[in-house]
């Protein structure tokens, strides 16, 4: 049995560590938020030793590195492992991926962002998987949301949920708010309002997209994003007379 003072000695090194982990976030103003439900019940453990022991950091490497091994092995091999009937023998490279495969890898994809809120390239990889790959937009769009939440000025989110709206025009109604809600920012990319712009013009909603050009000459220094708004604007101009 280890002596009280061992103990203490642990706790306290336990505690100084997890300062060390989130002190250097106070300045920027990261402070982690309470660590969520773990997606994957067989991971909890794990997951919660690195959120405990202040290392979520490293816990979300980690749980990137096993989602990149997991999307990386034949879908056949991992359920024959899980079942203990050791590895597969497929026939081809892999098998189709079914529903449960993909919602297990957005499970995945949750881990890390969970872990590390901030992990901007988890979420970006993971929506754009899910996206462009799986066809899943929905799912793409919650991971991006949820990025967003977390960290609403890096822009990358909103371009992505603007390509994520191009790709599928089902999803463009989910889309649209995030990108309203960006280009009030004032350092907003421009390219995020043209996005904006041309989705409210693929929706017809042609007296908005006007708006959005015209904020654009309001607001932009750079003279071809100027050249190319004026150009858009006035094409609407002619054709609709806004």
């Amino acid at each position: 049995m280890p002596s009280d003072s061992a103990r203490t000695w642990f706790a306290a090194s336990v505690i100084l560590f997890g300062l060390a982990q989130t002190l250097p976030l106070i300045g920027q103003k990261k402070i982690l938020p309470h660590f969520e439900k773990p997606p994957i019940a067989d991971y909890a453990v794990l997951d919660a030793f690195a959120t405990l022991s202040g290392a979520r950091r490293f816990g979300a490497d980690l749980a990137f590195i096993q989602f990149l091994h997991f999307i990386a092995r034949p879908m056949e091999d991992v359920e024959m492992e899980r079942k203990g009937l050791g590895h597969g023998h497929l026939h081809d490279h892999g098998q189709p991926l079914r529903e449960s495969d993909i919602d297990e890898i957005k499970d995945f994809n949750l881990r890390s962002v969970y872990l590390d809120p901030y992990f901007h390239y988890s979420y970006l990889f993971g929506a754009g998987l899910l996206a462009f790959y799986l066809n899943r937009f929905s799912d793409a769009l919650e991971i991006i949301q949820l990025g967003i939440e977390r960290d609403p000025t890096y822009w990358r989110f909103r371009l992505y949920a603007g390509a994520i709206g191009y790709t599928s025009q089902n999803q463009t109604d989910k889309v649209i708010p995030l990108l309203e809600e960006a280009v009030q920012y004032p350092d907003c990319p421009v390219m995020v309002a043209n996005i904006l712009g041309n989705l409210y013009e693929m929706k017809g909603d042609s007296a908005r997209a006007a708006d959005v050009y015209r904020h654009i000459l309001n607001t932009s220094r750079d003279s071809y994003d100027l050249f190319k708004a004026r150009t858009k604007l006035e094409a609407l101009q002619q054709k609709f007379g806004i």
